[in-house]
């Protein structure tokens, strides 16, 4: 990170902090999550800010294996025996920008934009998930005037990838706590008691190729400006995938009976984010040209009125960049080129026309509640020069499987070996699925959610609502390393989260953190 660029966030930021309402506390720290650079495999530089700031407090600080974060509070005087409770959230983020957005996730701070009552920022993730609930655990943890038992504030690492930071985390005497409210939720007066677990399948298609022609003129297809979404808690929103809209205008032009060849594909950013740009660079004989041309226009065109009124896909005119766009340009061309036989070209659009995305079965009796889905989130084909570098030359499909039951996800995961060898394609690791990680069954006699309840009724006068989310939160894998621990889930508003539109709430935070603080607190005076 440059010093100009940090001297401007930071002047961002003391201007942005200025505008937002108590708690400024958690302001203060969710700011200093959106300075730090953390994607989840370099997250080097958060884990120095939570030590600092332990050394700053004189707070128990430990790291584990795993990369995870430890701060321990002792028990305020007069709370030596009351429960000892773990506040918990990741400190990684999607990494996910809209393709206009010179941004590098690994240097730059997030600059942050306060707009008609939300946080935002300029067209990247912002990182509220899980800053917020970073945020919230250090202004808990600093709060001089917070009398509880014990407190331990858990930093999870790789919660947006693999989630290994949860599913290897060190036994006790690491935690000793067994109480456990999660700060990764993101609707507001709301208690999540549990959600799906999951898996990552990549399926493999071989690719044969031949050598581009004189006669051949090369195109560069960019979609982009779809809405993109989250891969669990979008899944039911019928929204479009870039991958299956670029699969289907290019099918158009193979109905027009106007031959092309691919020499690249790449779509999706992220397992967990439904695609909202893809490019593709393919070749066609010259005299077909305008035909293809055309044909693509025709498609796009076809494909494009069946979401206009789900998503705004008519841009109002030259420089809307918030609604669909479809660019076709003519790009060098070269005979030395290696693009995809007729038949692996025929085979790859087949794969995307048909790869599975969407909801694959919903619960019997709750019909608005996503069971079981799937979502096709990433599509890869390198050109030649870059498959040299691991010498496998294959067209790549990355599938990303959600579920309550273990049961119905191993069924999928079966169905996804068998589309495969249809396809006649092979699936990652043997047919092993992989980054798979379980639910978290709901538990609602649970005195942790008692608690919360109740401090909600005493805050608000009513009941917040109990629900369990088709996304993934750690409590399934920390329980699995502490089967005792009983655990909820809380947190303010997000919107758009895994996407360039991630936003959150400003008003609905210090209901959150007031609601947080008071269940942390009747919970140690209960347990006094």
């Amino acid at each position: 990170m440059s010093d100009d660029l940090l001297a401007l966030h930071q002047d961002a930021s003391k201007k942005a902090l200025e505008q937002l309402p108590e708690p400024k506390r958690f302001w203060h720290h969710l700011l200093m999550c959106l300075e730090t650079p953390r994607p989840s495999d370099d997250c080097g530089l958060i884990r120095s800010k939570l030590e600092a700031f332990a050394k700053k407090e004189g707070l128990d600080f430990a790291k584990d294996s795993a990369g995870n974060v430890r701060i321990r509070r002792p028990a305020a005087p007069g709370y030596e025996k009351s429960t000892k409770l773990i506040i918990q959230g990741h400190f990684d983020v999607v990494c996910s920008k809209t393709h206009d957005k010179v941004h590098d996730f690994y240097k730059d701070p997030v600059l942050a934009i306060v707009e008609d009552g939300w946080l935002k920022a300029d067209r990247t993730t912002l990182g509220a998930d899980d800053g917020a609930g970073v945020a919230a655990i250090l202004a808990l943890l600093e709060d001089k005037d917070l009398k509880v038992g014990q407190l331990e504030g858990l930093f999870t690492a790789e919660e947006e990838t693999t989630m290994a930071g949860a599913e290897n985390l060190e036994p006790a005497p690491f935690l000793t706590g067994n109480v456990m409210i999660n700060v990764d939720s993101e609707e507001p007066h709301s208690v999540c008691v549990g959600c799906a677990g999951g898996f990552e399948k990549l399926v493999r298609v071989p690719v044969k190729r031949v050598a581009a022609t004189s006669q051949q003129i090369a195109y560069r297809i960019f979609l982009h400006g779809l809405m993109g979404g989250h891969t669990g808690t979008d899944i039911n929103r019928n929204r479009a995938n870039a991958l299956q809209i670029l699969g289907r205008v290019l099918d158009h032009v193979t109905r027009a009976q106007i031959p092309f060849h691919v020499k690249s594909i790449k779509g999706g950013n992220a397992p967990n984010a439904i695609p909202r740009d893809c490019t593709a660079v393919v070749y066609v004989t010259k005299e077909f040209g305008a035909a293809f041309e055309e044909s693509l226009g025709e498609g796009y065109e076809m494909v494009r009125k069946e979401f206009e009124d789900l998503e705004k896909t008519k841009p109002d005119g030259p420089n809307d960049k918030k609604a669909w766009q479809f660019e076709v340009n003519t790009v060098e061309s070269k005979v030395e080129d290696l693009i995809t036989d007729e038949a692996t070209t025929r085979n790859i659009l087949d794969v995307i026309l048909t790869a599975p995305h969407g909801v694959l079965r919903m619960v019997p009796g709750l019909q608005d509640q996503v069971d079981l889905s799937v979502a096709f989130s990433i599509a890869t084909l390198d050109p030649v020069d870059l498959q040299r570098a691991h010498k496998v030359d294959e067209f790549i499909a990355h599938l990303f499987c959600r579920g309550t039951s273990m049961a119905q996800m191993e069924a999928a995961d079966r169905n996804f070996d068998a589309y495969s060898r249809l396809i006649g394609a092979y699936t990652s690791g043997s047919a092993t699925p992989f980054n798979k990680f379980p639910g978290w069954e709901p538990n609602l006699k649970s005195a942790a959610l008692a608690e919360v309840l109740s401090a909600h009724r005493q805050l608000f006068g009513r009941e917040p609502h109990v629900y369990s989310v088709h996304a993934g939160l750690e409590c399934g894998l920390i329980q699995g390393r502490y089967p005792d621990m009983d655990c909820t889930s809380i947190g303010p508003l997000i919107e758009a989260a895994h996407s360039p539109d991630e936003r959150l709430k400003i008003d609905t935070v210090e209901p959150f953190y007031n609601w947080l603080r008071t269940s942390v607190v009747n919970i140690a005076e209960s347990t006094k």
